[in-house]
């Protein structure tokens, strides 16, 4: 016995095709806003100036950039950093 697919049935499966598609896209969305390491600005330098003042020369970057597990950069490359370059030096003195 032959089936034919008729052009409607071929529609609705390129339909669920999407739909999977965007379902899938959608709950890596999720996952990946769920694991960020994210923080309030405030939970960190609320009580610090010192803090604040850092961060707003560096123009408000995510502090998990330099800080953290998940810091690109390693701890001699950072204090190296902190020596040469004029935004740190100026309070990150020997």
């Amino acid at each position: 016995m032959i089936y034919i697919i008729h052009k409607h049935e071929l529609y609705i499966l390129e339909l669920l095709m999407r739909l999977t598609v965007y379902a899938i896209s959608f709950a890596t969305f999720l996952m990946l806003i769920a694991y960020a390491p994210a923080h309030a600005c405030n939970v960190c330098h609320s009580k610090n100036p010192k803090m604040v003042k850092m961060h707003a020369a560096l123009g408000f970057k995510d502090c998990f950039v330099c800080h953290g597990p998940a810091a690109k950069r390693l701890p001699q490359d950072q204090k190296t950093q902190m020596d040469t370059d004029p935004l740190c030096s100026g309070c990150h003195k020997k």
